[in-house]
């Protein structure tokens, strides 16, 4: 399968790729996800989950198909840099399956990986600023409404990247991909939401970004101090 990006455009995305897989890997704890059984099942059932969610894909026109993230979800239970690895070593199978060309690794891991990635943990920065601590705002917001956001941006970054590169005309853009964005984003953000809603009725302590001392903190000012 040849790549629809000429060689400038690979290069240099596999660069900024590598120089993110290469902050993800520095600012990972190894340590302390090499003593904890629960930490690495995690890791590695999230790097098979979204290996097989990426599988459903649908599309008119290559390097226009479109399929659930999973990545804002990934990135809150496990952390933003896990979260990053996670899902670049998921969307190394694009290469095995054949719907990535291997020269277009860095630039899909900066599209599908590293934009909504960064989406993700900048909504969930902004949430933690200004809303109140409650755990039904996390779900909806981080989990369902950023998750929507994140795909939005991935599409955005698609879009710019087809239309600069003059693969299609942003015209073609538009009608095969853009305009079907609402349809894109409310199944992943729906997605994300359930995942961590199952998470945080399982086990919330295994979701790295959910603090229960402080979701569940007792703010009631006629309550007695401890």
């Amino acid at each position: 399968m040849s790549s629809l990006f000429s060689v400038p455009w690979l290069v240099l995305s596999f660069l900024v790729f590598l120089g993110c897989l290469i902050w993800a890997a520095t600012s990972t704890n190894w340590q302390s996800l090499k003593q904890s059984t629960t930490g690495q099942h995690l890791f590695f059932g999230s790097v098979l989950a979204l290996c097989c969610l990426w599988q459903i894909r649908a599309g008119i026109k290559p390097g226009l198909e479109v399929h659930f993230l999973g990545i804002t979800a990934a990135s809150l239970i496990m952390g933003w840099p896990l979260g990053i690895l996670t899902a670049s070593l998921a969307l190394s199978s694009g290469i095995v399956f054949g719907w990535i060309p291997w020269s277009e690794f860095g630039l899909q891991g900066l599209i599908q990986v590293i934009v909504p990635a960064y989406t993700t943990w900048c909504g969930y920065q902004l949430a933690q600023r200004t809303l109140p601590p409650n755990p039904f705002i996390y779900l909806m917001v981080c989990g369902f409404f950023v998750g929507a956001v994140s795909m939005a941006a991935m599409v955005a970054a698609k879009a710019l990247c087809l239309g600069l590169a003059d693969i299609y005309s942003f015209e073609v853009i538009y009608h095969n991909y853009v305009r079907y964005l609402v349809l894109m984003m409310f199944p992943e953000g729906f997605v994300n939401g359930i995942i961590l809603g199952a998470f945080f009725l399982i086990s919330p302590h295994w979701i790295a970004t959910f603090n229960e001392d402080v979701f569940f903190h007792d703010d009631d000012p006629d309550q007695p101090s401890s």
